[in-house]
């Protein structure tokens, strides 16, 4: 399999998955997959312009930045939030998991097939580890931010329904003129 090919494949594959995810969870969760695309590009700035990795090959247009961090980590992302949101000691389990498996495994892979050279694997299993603590409490903040928006929304019920009285006719007006 070309490197291309896998590139492609790490970018459009994941987003297909999301067939198979509620129409509601998707809704739920793309902010966070959203602040994760964000972040992620900020951080891999950062680290080419470091040296902590170097990219060997990109496809177009996406130069610089490999495409699975377009597909890949926000979608994975969602998915681990719709299976572990709510229990935070779990959610840092799996994503202590998935880190190692990232920078034991997949980056060693990659760097094999010359995609990308990998040279700081300690610094960036804690810097991942630290970004899903963040992207944790921002679901948090979101999720809050969303239940403060619909508590308002239902507060001004009684205003609308005040609204919605029948004005009184004429003839009463200009009596309490």
């Amino acid at each position: 399999m070309s490197n291309q090919v896998l590139l492609w494949g790490t970018f459009i594959v994941p987003w297909l998955t999301l067939f198979f995810m509620k129409k509601e969870e998707i809704k739920r969760y793309m902010p966070t997959a959203l602040i994760t695309l964000a972040v992620l590009q900020i951080v891999l700035q950062v680290g080419i312009s470091t040296g902590l990795w170097v990219i060997r090959e990109t496809t177009f247009p996406l130069v610089m930045i490999p495409t699975y961090t377009y597909g890949v980590f926000p979608v994975l992302t969602m998915w681990l939030f719709k299976f572990t949101y709510g229990h935070f000691w779990i959610f840092e389990a799996v994503e202590v998991v998935v880190n190692l498996g990232y920078v034991l495994i997949l980056m060693p892979w990659l760097d094999s097939r010359g995609i990308i050279v990998f040279n700081a694997p300690v610094i960036s299993f804690f810097i991942a580890t630290g970004l899903g603590i963040l992207f944790y409490v921002y679901q948090m903040w979101q999720e809050d931010t969303l239940a403060s928006a619909e508590g308002y929304r239902f507060s001004m019920e009684p205003e609308l329904a005040a609204a919605r009285k029948p004005l009184s006719k004429d003839k009463d007006d200009k009596d309490k003129q």
